[in-house]
């Protein structure tokens, strides 16, 4: 049996410091407000036996969050009797720091065992208590807002909690050693792989040696058919010559009279373009003469218009204005009739405005006080970190080495590399000059004193051939300096990036002591003499902190000023009011605005008459916007009348440039004519501007009458045919010239792989070809498809037999090894037979298991049946739950006229409530057996009395202290913030934030 002793509790969240001892036996009653600490208690004892944050509404997400507000350490310790034994547990946590966990168990002869070690500590507790965190808050803790939560978990879940309670673990261990996992299957997986890759390696030699014979003969197909190929493209090519020569001569005696019919059809396209220009210029003349007609107009309109409206436009500007001043001269009389009706009322605001002003300058001192002593401490813990980075640096320095003397020698031998390469550039451009030179001036001289053009190609040639030898040969020096050049400066860059690093290295912790003596100087301390000195200080400037880390200053310095200008930011809309205010107490403002407003009514009395006479003499009223409208009337009217005024500008503008345009036409068109006169032979008359449109159509009409002479269409249809049949000779030619040539050389390359003797030369003949092709006719014995097929069919189970070698080599990391096939095949059946004895063995464990687990069932129902009639007084009696879901149905005698089960959802909330802690209550007398001796002998209920009335209420806590459950625990605790009845238990413990107000026994 295990029963609580002791728990104490230290800034455990609510809990700011409480002891607790626990009676051997009673019933104890925790009272107190919301958030005194009540359901703290049980997380306290929850966290004390298994180290974990309990997951409620109000539970911590992480240990940290267990730790009061503002506070940097929590503490608990619980002192547990287990049978004859006493275990001391003591938890430490620790804000984002390491935590402690201690456990002493005491003997009955007085020895101490001492554990320590967090996970050392949690392993020892769970395996002498028997259960783990999720077994005991499914039995020992009942939460008001979670009674549901055992028919909420699912099957699966529910029976490994049953097995935990009911210390099934070595069955629970034994069904997982047993079970299979997924390495057992990939070591299945990887067997027969294996089996796989032992039958590719054993088949695939012989794939290999039947492809190497088929491909083979399939190839001397492919030369025979190579060959037949070049001997048919050569044979057509010859035929082509004979009708290529006829269609160059057709071409050549074509290309005169084409080049005739295209200059006549050029000719008329001109002239066609000279008759538009003509037309052109007549139409810009009558333009020219209607847009100085327009001018004329607009500019006559506008001297008459436009001084008149000047005029009348000064004027009404002039009344705009003064009636625009007596508007604010109103608006004033009207402000200062309002500051006279305000200038009481501003008094008394001032004077609280001053009030508030002194209560501000009073906090203001307060958080500038504050502020000054956190920036001292921020400055001291700055000048703490810095000599620590000083000290840190001072002790990593160290010396670097220098290679400069190894870097100069290679770049001198770089700087001769390239000092060669140079040269032999120089060299390789004085070969090409010279043997322009020699093309240049000698070849022509040495042609025309022999009068032999072949001397000149022969020595042409020679000159070419010894001018690309030695081209050849100082490129390739050039290329393998280039290389050693590019070798070297790798080298040397790798060399330099060395050096960089070790400077780097050498200097980086200089830099870091510089950087450091620097922050010294600009905090003002003075820079230690030695590290131990710099440690000293750094020890005395943490006494000086108050235990505050610099986060935690910057965020006080923060908060504090900006309070402190949230005060200032006050005090300054005060002042400003205040600013505002002063004014108004001055006794002679009030005179002031009554003279003010005297003046005002006299300005209004004497010029609101003349403005309406003056206003009259133009039929306006005498208003401010009237006049406005008016005067922007007759600036619309100038505006259009300018617009005129820049029309006519435009229109001589336009003017201008068509008489350009006439002159530049006139020009173009005696050019064109000129050139058409030309093709005529004296046939079209001479230019003249006078010439007339008449004349030019009889020029239009000789050009059609020479074209239609020359040929015309039907000679330039002649001369495209005759191009056409050219282009498609050549192109057949080519194309066969190139086939026969790829035949060629397919039959090169086949002879090449075959090995055959005595085959083609490089550049064969027709004749070579036929009798090279008469050598393999015999060959020829068998189908080439089927061949072919034959081939595809043997590539693709080698290509097959390769990927299956090479990723289950790969997959297995036998690459280059040789797998014997019945070896692999024997290890492959050993590992599936005893997989499947496993597997048959974890099904019988489990099934055992599954009908331990399951005898929880009926006995839960029997102490539900016990205890329903009690906590509902005698209004239910029987009650059946569905062994997969746990879903509760209970007997109702009221429903129908003999009763009937119904589901718990159709009951109030507080009678559902009642159905769910009875099922709950049975559970744990169910699991929890006392005759094991390692079940709690305690049970918590958290506030379950929240939805029930007092009649059953006090058949709760009869059940709890004199009934079924009082009877089977030692140790029952009960929550609550509602008042019970207190003499039905032996001890009350009363909370009050977070402390221990009071305690009963």
């Amino acid at each position: 049996m295990i029963r609580l002793k002791r728990l104490y509790a230290h800034d455990f969240k609510q809990l700011k410091e409480i002891e607790i001892h626990f009676p051997q036996a009673g019933r104890i009653l925790v009272q107190g407000k919301n958030e005194a600490g009540k359901s703290t208690l049980f997380e306290a004892v929850f966290f004390a036996l298994f180290a974990q944050a309990l997951n409620t509404e109000s539970g911590a997400k992480n240990l940290d969050d267990l730790i009061g507000y503002d506070k940097e350490k929590a503490r608990v310790e619980l002192d547990l009797q287990v049978r004859d034994r006493v275990f001391k547990i003591t938890r430490t946590l620790a804000r984002s720091k390491t935590n402690k966990w201690e456990l002493e168990i005491i003997r009955p002869d007085g020895s101490v065992e001492e554990v320590r070690g967090n996970k050392a500590v949690n392993d020892r507790l769970v395996a002498e208590l028997g259960f783990d965190a999720e077994a005991l808050l499914n039995t020992c803790f009942v939460e008001q807002k979670k009674l549901e939560k055992l028919e909420g978990m699912s099957k699966a879940k529910r029976e490994e909690s049953l097995s935990k309670i009911l210390n099934l673990e070595r069955l629970l261990e034994l069904e997982d050693k047993l079970k299979l996992r997924v390495e057992d299957e990939r070591l299945v997986n990887r067997l027969r792989h294996r089996v796989e890759l032992a039958r590719a390696q054993a088949e695939l030699p012989g794939v290999r040696d039947e492809l190497s014979r088929a491909e083979g003969q399939l190839r001397l197909l492919e030369l025979r058919a190579n060959l037949d190929t070049a001997i048919q493209e050569l044979t057509a090519a010859d035929s082509l010559e004979t009708a290529f020569a006829r269609l160059e001569s057709q071409r050549s005696s074509l290309q005169v009279q084409v080049a005739r019919v295209v200059a006549l059809e050029r000719a008329r396209q001109m002239l066609d373009t000279t008759l538009v220009r003509y037309d052109t210029l007549a139409q810009d003349r009558e333009q020219i003469a209607a847009l100085s007609r327009d001018r004329d107009e607009i500019q006559r309109a506008v001297r008459e218009q436009m001084p008149a409206l000047e005029t009348r436009q000064r004027d009404i500007r002039r009344l705009g204005v003064q009636a625009a001043r007596l508007t604010r001269v109103e608006s004033v009389r009207g402000v200062v009739l309002g500051d006279l009706q305000r200038a009481q009322n501003n008094k008394q605001e001032l004077d609280g405005q001053l009030e508030r002003g002194s209560a501000l300058n009073e906090t203001i001192a307060n958080h500038e006080t504050r502020l000054a002593a956190l920036d001292a401490m921020i400055h001291a813990y700055d000048t703490g970190e810095t000599l620590g980075d000083w000290a840190t640096a001072v002790t990593e320095n160290l010396p670097t080495d220098d290679d400069s003397a190894a870097l100069s020698t290679g770049r001198v031998q770089r700087d001769a590399l390239y000092t060669r390469q140079r040269q032999y550039i120089i060299y390789l451009g004085g070969i090409v000059l010279a043997i322009a030179l020699v093309s240049a001036l000698v070849l022509p001289a040495l042609v025309l004193n022999t009068g032999n053009l072949v001397i000149g190609v022969v020595v042409a040639l020679v000159l070419a051939v010894l001018a690309t030898l030695g081209i050849i040969l100082l490129g390739g020096r050039v290329l393998k300096l280039n290389r050693e050049s590019s070798r070297l400066t790798q080298e040397l860059g790798k060399l330099e990036g060395e050096m960089n690093v070790k400077r780097s290295l050498g200097a980086l912790t200089q830099t870091r002591i510089d950087s450091a003596v620097e922050k010294l100087k600009m905090l003002d301390a003075p820079v230690p003499v030695s590290v131990a000195a710099a440690q000293s200080r750094r020890i005395e400037i943490a006494s000086l902190l108050e235990n505050k880390t610099r986060p935690e200053l910057v965020s006080e310095r923060d908060e504090t000023r900006e309070k402190l200008n949230y005060a200032r930011a006050q005090r300054d809309e005060v002042v400003k009011r205040i600013r505002d205010l002063s004014p108004a107490q001055d006794g002679p403002n009030i005179p002031l605005l009554e003279r003010k407003l005297s003046r005002a009514d006299q300005i209004l009395n004497t010029w609101r008459p003349r403005l309406a006479r003056r206003a009259a003499q133009y039929d306006l009223p005498p208003e401010t916007e009237a006049l406005r409208d008016a005067y922007r009337n007759i600036q619309g009217e100038l505006k259009v009348w300018q617009q005129c005024v820049g029309q006519a500008e435009k229109i001589s503008g336009d003017t201008a440039r068509i008489q350009q345009r006439i002159s530049k036409t006139r020009a173009e068109m005696q050019e064109q004519y000129t050139q058409v006169a030309a093709l005529l032979d004296g046939g079209a008359p001479a230019w003249s501007p006078d010439l007339d449109r008449a004349a030019l159509l009889g020029v239009q009409a000789l050009l059609v009458a020479s074209f239609v002479e020359s040929g015309g269409e039907q000679v330039r249809q002649q001369m495209t045919q005759v191009e056409k049949e050219l282009g498609a000779l050549e192109r057949e030619q080519s194309i066969r010239a190139k086939n026969a040539r790829a035949a060629i050389n397919n039959a090169l390359a086949i002879e090449r792989e075959l090995g055959i003797e005595n085959g083609l030369p490089a550049q064969p003949s027709l004749d070579e070809l036929k009798t090279l092709a008469a050598r393999f006719t015999e060959d020829n014995s068998q189908e080439r498809p089927a061949l072919q097929a034959r081939v595809r069919r043997l590539n693709q189970r080698v290509g097959e037999l390769r990927g299956l070698e090479e990723r289950f080599a790969r997959e297995l990391g036998l690459v280059g090894e040789t797998v014997d096939p019945e070896l692999a095949q024997s290890e492959l059946e050993t590992a599936e037979r005893d997989q499947g004895t496993r597997k048959y063995g974890a099904e019988i464990v489990a099934r055992a298991r599954r009908r331990i687990v399951h005898k929880v069932l009926p006995a839960t129902m029997e102490y539900m049946r016990r205890i329903l009639p009690q906590l509902t007084r005698d209004r239910y009696h029987d009650a059946e739950l569905d062994p997969e879901s746990y879903k509760i149905r209970v007997w109702d005698e009221r429903a129908g006229q003999s009763g009937a089960w119904k589901e718990k959802n159709i009951f109030s909330g507080g009678t559902k409530d009642q159905f769910s802690l009875a099922l709950r209550l049975a559970f744990a007398l169910a699991t929890l057996p006392q005759e094991r001796g390692t079940s709690p002998g305690f049970i918590f209920l958290d506030e379950p009395l929240g939805s029930f009335d007092d009649e059953r209420a006090n058949a709760l806590l009869y059940l709890l202290t004199e009934g079924e459950i009082g009877l089977a625990f030692d140790q029952i605790l009960l929550i609550s913030h509602i008042p019970v009845q207190e003499n039905k238990f032996t001890h009350r413990i009363r909370l009050e934030n977070g402390r221990l107000a009071s305690e009963t026994r």
